[in-house]
């Protein structure tokens, strides 16, 4: 007996907002590529590209690493009202989003999420009518008159409101196809095969053998249908090796992306003073981020001189100060690099010394990075652990989705 689960052999990719501009051809659209050459005309279809950006205008501050938003500040993609659109200098059209928490939201997420995707769509073509567009936005191309501005939104008018239906909305015009994918990226998971190609290939042998090759059917059959048989067979599986090798070579792809090694964008350390050496501690005085964290953290406004002759607070803060009260933790984020190596450099043995390790990451990522230097060291990791019970008795976001424990 196996255990499988739906997403076994893959990698999940999702992790975080997915904010990078979304662009497409209007004319490459699945409802234009598929009229015949009448129907083109018919639509007033251009032979060259019309293409249309969403991008986010603004987006206000969310989740960090596991805190997920809490339901109230939860946010969405809504249509930027004054600033809807705007022609690009190379007579494109973009449009704007604002991604934030939405206080009018009421009942189901997914139903208001199809109310404000049916209200963007509304909101965009009517601001397409408007003849003052270009003046709102980024403005018409160098010599591009006004006729031919208007004839480009005409253009785009035309084919955003091309029919796109569904089953469930028979009347869904184009533009509200596109809408509803770009907003729904933030809501989907992404996941990567390790190896697509084996996986379709043992799906194919297994559907040829159980829907296409039937040992009771041929068991009964006579010479000719076996063949007939096996010629059907032979052909499905070089169309669909064909098929499945170019699908893998893009998850291939993919996959290498994936597993390229993330650059560190920061370290930062968090050192005793009783650890730095005293030839530094005049640079540490004086600097007031590292200061005002001291007040914050640690309340040394509050700290008074006593009769050991420890001095008390005062600023700008002293280096007797500092020798008193060396149990303070220097935070290197305040310092620039060549404080820092100065400081890394006067430690012998600095990563035999350091007792903790924060790693603010993608989760496969971080475990990636530190493999080696904690390979034989770690007991079990716990990722993503059963805290969404309802039932927990300390405090945790409950909606979180993903997490690392790490036991040694």
């Amino acid at each position: 007996m196996k255990l499988h689960w739906a997403n076994a052999d893959q990698y999940y990719i999702k992790t975080a907002e997915y904010f990078t501009n979304f662009t497409f051809d209007l004319t490459q659209a699945a409802e234009i590529t598929e009229m015949s050459q009448e129907q083109r005309v018919l639509h007033g279809i251009p032979d060259h590209p019309v293409r249309v950006h969403f991008r986010i205008a603004e987006a206000s501050e969310g989740e960090h690493g596991n805190v997920k938003a809490s339901e109230a500040n939860k946010r969405y993609f809504i249509i930027h009202k004054d600033r809807t659109a705007a022609v690009t200098p190379d007579g494109e059209l973009v449009v704007y989003f604002k991604y934030r928490p939405d206080p009018e939201k009421t009942g189901q997420e997914k139903t208001w999420r199809e109310k404000r995707n049916a209200e963007a769509v509304e909101t965009i073509l009517k601001a397409l009518r408007d003849p003052q567009i270009t003046q709102k936005g980024e403005g018409g191309g160098p010599g591009e008159t006004a006729s031919e501005q208007a004839a480009s939104i005409e253009d785009y008018l035309r084919l955003l409101e091309i029919p796109a239906p569904t089953e469930k909305e028979k009347d869904r015009p184009l533009l509200a196809k596109y809408v509803n994918k770009y907003t729904a990226r933030n809501t989907m998971d992404y996941f990567i095969h390790k190896d697509l190609g084996g996986f379709l290939r043992r799906e194919l042998d297994f559907y040829i053998k159980n829907e296409v090759m039937r040992i009771d059917d041929i068991e009964n059959a006579d010479f000719p249908a076996v063949e007939t048989w096996l010629a059907k067979i032979r052909v499905l599986r070089e169309i669909a090796g064909k098929l499945i090798d170019f699908l893998a070579q893009l998850e291939d792809f993919q996959k290498k992306l994936w597993l390229k090694k993330k650059f560190v964008v920061e370290t930062n350390y968090c050192i005793t003073l009783d650890r730095v050496p005293d030839a530094l501690y005049s640079e540490i005085a004086a600097n007031e981020n590292q200061h005002d964290e001291w007040v914050r953290l640690f309340a040394i406004d509050e700290i008074q001189a006593d009769t050991l002759g420890n001095p008390g607070y005062a600023k700008p803060l002293t280096v007797e100060f500092l020798r008193a009260n060396d149990k303070l933790v220097l935070d290197t984020a305040f310092f620039d690099e060549t404080f820092k190596a100065r400081l890394l450099d006067s430690i012998d043995d600095f990563d035999e010394q350091c007792d903790g390790l924060l790693v603010h990451s993608e989760n496969f990522q971080a475990l990636v990075q530190i493999g080696k230097s904690y390979m034989g060291f770690v007991k079990c990791i716990y990722l993503d652990p059963p805290y969404n019970t309802g039932q927990d008795e300390f405090l945790y976001n409950g909606s979180s989705k993903a997490n690392i424990d790490i036991t040694y």
